[in-house]
């Protein structure tokens, strides 16, 4: 099986060299980002609630149902057809004669 220590691969050393200024940009990122993380998830929490809200005023509307079953229009016809009528059913359009 082949050797696989990358020992023989190294980076150049001005790359790997501890700096005041990686040292500076470390603490800054150590310190600034939990701070970020938090605030953005506020804003994201802000949104979400924001949606849900807005869903549960939508839930909240009435969706209107119809309170009687369409009613034939051969019930209304001359001659009238042979269907029952049921007292579900919508009373008849009264149609105003000329």
């Amino acid at each position: 099986m082949a050797n696989r220590n990358h020992s023989n691969r190294k980076l150049p050393k001005s790359l790997t060299t501890v700096t005041t200024l990686s040292k500076t940009i470390a603490m800054i990122l150590f310190i600034t980002l939990p701070f970020l993380g938090f605030y953005l998830g506020f804003q994201y929490s802000y949104v979400l609630n924001q949606a849900n809200q807005i869903q549960e005023i939508n839930m909240q509307k009435p969706v209107p149902t119809p309170t009687c079953r369409p009613r034939p229009a051969c019930l209304d016809a001359k001659p009238r057809c042979m269907i029952a009528e049921t007292s579900d059913m919508c009373p008849p359009k009264i149609i105003p004669s000329p």
